[in-house]
């Protein structure tokens, strides 16, 4: 009973998917760099496309300052994130909606860039 009870847990888990996991270390350092975003003002605040869907285009924006933030490096993460997501999608022939997805207005608030979503304390 305890082996069939094991191996019910066993076939429940979910693969690991190498692929996903490298993109998720990937955003997860993109966001680190980026880190609270701290403005002064509104001009100090920027969206870059994050990520390619399959059929074109941006998955989202990541919201960065530019006050304390090396942008250059920031972007060169971002595009080699957007190219390996890219490669990943035809890799895997994956496929999305084609729906456009606006860059959001930001702007410095509460000492931080945001998309005006109020800003959860540090």
């Amino acid at each position: 009973m305890l082996f069939a009870c094991v191996l019910m847990l066993g076939a429940a888990a979910t693969p690991k998917d190498p692929d996903r996991d490298e993109l998720r270390a990937m955003e997860a350092k993109i966001d680190k760099r980026i880190g609270a975003a701290r403005c002064e003002e509104n001009a100090e605040c920027r969206a870059a496309p994050f990520g390619a869907k399959p059929c074109g285009g941006p998955w989202s924006y990541k919201v960065y300052s530019t006050r304390n933030t090396d942008v250059a490096a920031l972007l060169r993460e971002i595009e080699t994130y957007r190219s390996r997501n890219a490669e990943l999608n035809r890799k895997n022939r994956l496929e999305s909606d084609c729906r456009l997805v606006e860059a959001p207005a930001v702007r410095c608030q509460e000492g931080r860039c945001s998309t005006g979503v109020p800003v959860a304390p540090e």
